[in-house]
């Protein structure tokens, strides 16, 4: 049986193990978790994580000498692992747990070239303990290339995915401001001008703009005088209205000098 520290590591994949094990009437001990030629760590993962279990109710462990264990599912265990298994049973929400989990894994190992594709099926991505299977990475390819968030060329014989992939400017912009996948793009917030005329030079300010003193703006161009009643006018974002009425105030000699 294949395996790896990333599966021994997770909870739902290892509670299903022991599952099975119960299932087939085999001993639940560490090498039958795993497998009989584990690494150190694989082992020392897989130890963890059934201790966790224990800490958890979902089985029981009968210590043995030199750190061996044998355990036992609960009544806790089988339902939790029940409940698992009906979370598994989605397919829509599998689909688009593989989609975010195969775009983000192409985001974090993008260097400018192109990846492979199946390099994904080795990356320890988990579906409650389930691993991504073949299917799992054509279907998310396939969607994430029509959506604009990859690009890359596919492969004959009906394989729906790109063989090799790249991550797209959409992309990279839905993992960086957590976009939810499949969203509309956010519309670029828009600016209202509106042109004042000259006052001792051309100028131009955005209706309610912020960060924006009074003094601040007249400051860029020489003086203060009448001019700065326009201005100030067009920093409190009043309009086009208030434009007209102050300059108005302002060519009648208005203002402190």
């Amino acid at each position: 049986m294949g395996g790896g520290a990333a599966l021994y590591g997770d909870d739902n994949w290892v509670l299903t193990r022991i599952v099975r094990l119960r299932d087939e009437g085999a001993d639940i001990i560490s090498s039958t978790v795993g497998h009989p030629d584990m690494s150190a760590e694989e082992r020392a993962e897989v130890n963890r994580t059934v201790h966790r279990l224990a800490d958890g109710a979902l089985v029981d462990l009968d210590e043995m000498f030199g750190g061996a264990w044998r355990a036992t599912l609960t009544a806790l265990g089988l339902a939790h692992y029940a409940a698992v298994q009906q979370k598994r049973g989605s397919r829509l929400e599998k689909r688009r747990h593989y989609r975010l989990a195969y775009l983000t894994w192409i985001y974090e190992h993008d260097e400018g070239s192109m990846l492979q594709a199946d390099d994904f099926l080795a990356s320890g991505a988990l579906w409650f303990g389930e691993p991504v299977a073949e299917e799992d990475l054509h279907e998310a390819g396939r969607w994430l290339k029509e959506q604009g968030y990859v690009d890359g060329p596919g492969v004959g014989g009906g394989r729906p995915d790109p063989l090799r992939v790249k991550i797209t400017p959409r992309g990279s912009q839905a993992i960086e401001h957590e976009l939810p996948l499949g969203a509309p793009d956010p519309a670029p917030s828009a600016t209202h001008t509106y042109s004042i005329g000259t006052i001792n030079g051309p100028a131009a300010i955005a209706q309610g703009s912020t960060n924006v003193t009074r003094w601040g703006l007249a400051r860029t161009r020489a003086g203060y005088g009448r001019r700065d009643r326009v201005v100030a006018s067009v920093a409190s974002g009043c309009g086009p209205r208030g434009v007209r009425e102050a300059r108005g105030d302002a060519a009648r000699g208005g203002g402190s000098q």
